[in-house]
């Protein structure tokens, strides 16, 4: 399932499209954003401070991703309304296409299929 995320990061805001059930599960809730999408919103990193190097098991095999703890704010997005804000791990990946939201951070944004 496909939601439109606001993710607010280092004073500024972002507008995605995330993929929500992916089985990305984990303890809290944590963004997984590719680099470039990043780069190309003129987020810099900077900001954010030091990142924790994380070795992800993925479908792939290891990966490498860089994890800033609390660093970002989700909320789900609809034409008419927006969810509450979940403080999240924004995690970094110099591979990753799209943006895998965990299942922690869509359950606490109280968004939930239909």
């Amino acid at each position: 399932m496909r939601v439109k995320l606001r993710v607010t990061l280092g004073g500024r805001a972002v507008e995605a499209v995330a993929l929500a059930n992916t089985g990305f599960e984990t303890d809290e809730p944590q963004l997984l954003v590719p680099q470039v999408l990043l780069a190309r919103n003129g987020v810099s990193l900077e900001v954010l401070g030091r990142p924790l190097a994380v070795e992800y098991d993925t479908a792939g095999g290891p990966t490498l991703m860089y994890v800033y703890p609390k660093a970002c704010k989700v909320a789900v997005i609809e034409p008419d309304r927006a969810s509450s804000e979940v403080e999240a791990d924004l995690v970094v990946s110099l591979i990753e296409k799209e943006l895998p939201m965990s299942d922690a951070a869509r359950a606490r944004g109280g968004h939930s299929e239909p």
